[in-house]
Order: structure tokens, then C-alpha cells, then sequence
């Protein structure tokens, strides 16, 4: 809960960048063997995404909405130095900016 407000949160890993140097996340439900496959998430299904790497240690955290997130290996340090600064954006973005005085 953040100020009274339910947070939902979909946890997304990964453990090597891919053939371009980037991290990448595809925000999808299922698996390749399920008889449904692979899918999008229903709307709504999630407010909050962390994207893991799991290697480095670092959490990339973003409001819900794109099918696929990319994160530069140049920009891992920084998320290692401030891990709560994307999860404060994002909650930003929801309005849900936990450090913020409630009115």
C-alpha cells in the first residue's frame, strides 16, 4: 500500500544483455510450451514493473504500459548508486510519490 492505495507489481529478470550491449525485458504472461503461448498482460493486470539484473544486483523500476524495456549497461551504475530513484519516478508517474507530504 502506498498512501492507502493498493500497489500492484509485476517482477521481470534477466542475467546478460543481449546481442546490441542492452538489458531486455518483453512484459509478457505465459511461456512458449503453454498451450496459450506467450500473450500481453490484460490491462490493468499491474501498476508498477521492476526490471531485474539479476548479475549486477540492479532493479530498473517502471510505471506499467510498454511491451518491452530496454536499459543501456551505461545507465546500470547509476540505478547501483540510487537504487530508489526509478521506483521514486515511477511512483511519480502514478501519482503515488511515496517521499511526498500527504495533502
Amino acid at each position: 500500500m502506498v498512501r492507502d492505495r493498493p500497489l500492484t507489481m509485476q517482477i521481470k529478470t534477466t542475467t546478460h544483455p543481449g546481442p546490441d550491449g542492452r538489458y531486455r525485458w518483453q512484459i509478457s504472461c505465459g511461456y512458449r510450451g503453454s498451450p496459450r503461448g506467450r500473450r500481453p498482460y490484460p490491462t490493468h493486470s499491474f501498476a508498477l514493473l521492476a526490471c531485474v539484473v539479476l548479475p549486477a544486483h540492479g532493479v530498473y523500476f517502471v510505471p506499467a504500459g510498454p511491451p518491452r524495456i530496454a536499459l543501456h549497461p551505461r545507465d546500470l551504475p547509476g540505478l547501483l548508486r540510487d537504487p530508489l530513484a526509478s521506483l521514486h519516478e515511477a511512483l511519480a508517474t502514478l501519482d503515488l510519490d511515496a517521499l511526498a507530504p500527504t495533502p
